[in-house]
C-alpha cells in the first residue's frame, strides 16, 4: 500500500441539517482536499440517520455534484445516529483473527435486540489482563441493516459508487490515529477530548497517547438551541438559526432585557443541557479507566463550534483548554479563499481516510 495513492474520492458528510462533500486524493497517509460544498436540507428529508425522503435526498445530492462540477463517482459516506448501537466488551486473546465474531457474540449477550438485523463492526481498543488472563477490549458498532439499505440505494441512486459507509466516531479515529499534529500541536501523549458539536447530536470521544479510548452520543445539537430561541421569540427556525450565529460572545453578560441579551441566555441554556452530558461521560469514563489522566485539551468542531466565545465557554465550565480545530497536520484544507472552515467538514475528511 505503500506509495499507493487512491485518486478521486468524494466523502459525504449527511446530516439532519445538511449534506457537506469533500472531494480530493489520498497517498501516504495525507489527504488532499480540492473541494468542499455544504447543502443544506429541509426538515423531514433526512434524520437521525434515515432517509426519510429518497427522492428530494437523490436530488439534492445531484443538484450539488452538477451545480459544483464534481465527476468524482467513488463516495466514502459517513453519518451518525441515535440508533447505532455502541458498547465495549472483552474478548479472549486467545480470539486472534475471530475478534469480530466473538465480540459479536459478546454483544448480543446483554443486548435486547436481534443482532441479524444489524450490520455489526468492531474495533480493537487495547489489551488487558483479567484475573491473570489475556484480554482486548473492543469497540462494538451495531448499524441497523434497513438504515445501512436505504444509504446504500441513495449513493446509488444518486449516481455515486457507494464503497465506505462509516460512523462519525470511525472516521475522525482514523484521522487522530494516522497522525499527531492538530493546531500545530502534537496530541499524541495527551488524553484529549474530540467534541463534534452537531445539528441533532453531540459526539464525545476520548483519545489517550494517540489511541482511541471511549465514545458516546448525545442527543442533543444546534436543532434544540435553534428551536428554543424560535420558541421564546415567536420567530421562524430559519430566522432563529440566523440570529443564533450573528449572536455576541457567549461569555458576554449584558445586564439589559434586549434581544441580544435573551438570544444570548436561551444560547447558554442550551449548551448547558449539553455540557451537563458530557460531564456526566467524563465522570463515567474516569471511574471506568484507573489510571487514566484527566483531559488535558478538548478539540471542538461542529456547527456550533463557529459559534463567539465557544471556547472560552467550554473552558469555563470544565478548567480545561479548548480549541476549535482549524488544522490537521495530514490534511491538505485549501479553503479556497472562501467561507469553509475544516471544522465543519471533518466528517466528510475523515470518511476518506483509510488505515
Amino acid at each position: 500500500m505503500k506509495n499507493k495513492k487512491i485518486k478521486k474520492i468524494i466523502g459525504m458528510d449527511i446530516g439532519a441539517g445538511s449534506v457537506k462533500i469533500v472531494t480530493g486524493d489520498v497517498q501516504n497517509g495525507q489527504i488532499l482536499v480540492r473541494k468542499m460544498v455544504t447543502h443544506h436540507l429541509p426538515e423531514q428529508v433526512f434524520s437521525d440517520g434515515d432517509v426519510k425522503n429518497p427522492e428530494a435526498m437523490t436530488g439534492a445530492i445531484r443538484d450539488m455534484l452538477r451545480a459544483n462540477k464534481i465527476t468524482e463517482r467513488k463516495c466514502h459516506l459517513c453519518v451518525d445516529s441515535t440508533q447505532l448501537i455502541t458498547r465495549e466488551v472483552l474478548v479472549p486473546a486467545s480470539a486472534g483473527g475471530n475478534l469480530s465474531d466473538v465480540a459479536k457474540f459478546e454483544m448480543a449477550q446483554f443486548l435486547p435486540v436481534e443482532l441479524k438485523n444489524y450490520v455489526v463492526q468492531s474495533k480493537r481498543i487495547r489489551e488487558l489482563e483479567v484475573d491473570g488472563k489475556p484480554f482486548v477490549e473492543a469497540s462494538v458498532t451495531a448499524f441497523p441493516k434497513e438504515m445501512v439499505d436505504k444509504l446504500h440505494d441513495l449513493v446509488l441512486n444518486a449516481g455515486l459508487q457507494p464503497l465506505v459507509l462509516d460512523t462519525h466516531a470511525n472516521a475522525v479515529s482514523k484521522l487522530f490515529e494516522m497522525q499527531e499534529i492538530i493546531n500545530g500541536s502534537s496530541f499524541k501523549r495527551k488524553t484529549v477530548a474530540f467534541i463534534e458539536l452537531g445539528y441533532e447530536s453531540t459526539m464525545l470521544t476520548i483519545f489517550q497517547n494517540g489511541q482511541f479510548k471511549f465514545n458516546r452520543t448525545i442527543a442533543r445539537g444546534g436543532r434544540d438551541m435553534d428551536a428554543n430561541i424560535a420558541k421564546f421569540l415567536d420567530i421562524p427556525l430559519e430566522e432563529a438559526m440566523v440570529k443564533k450565529m450573528n449572536a455576541g460572545d457567549l461569555n458576554e453578560s449584558l445586564e439589559d432585557f434586549s434581544e441580544e441579551s435573551r438570544i444570548l441566555n436561551i444560547m447558554r441554556s442550551s449548551l448547558d443541557s449539553i455540557l451537563d452530558e458530557l460531564e456526566k461521560f467524563f465522570r463515567y469514563h474516569a471511574t471506568r479507566s484507573k489510571g487514566m489522566d484527566a483531559v488535558e485539551v478538548m478539540y471542538l468542531y461542529g456547527g456550533l463550534s463557529n459559534l463567539k466565545g465557544i471556547c472560552g465557554y467550554f473552558e469555563g465550565r470544565f478548567k480545561t483548554t479548548a480549541e476549535k480545530i482549524e488544522k490537521v497536520g495530514m490534511v491538505d484544507w485549501p479553503g479556497n479563499g472562501q467561507n469553509h472552515t475544516m471544522a465543519d467538514y471533518f466528517n466528510a475528511i475523515g470518511a476518506m481516510a483509510r488505515r
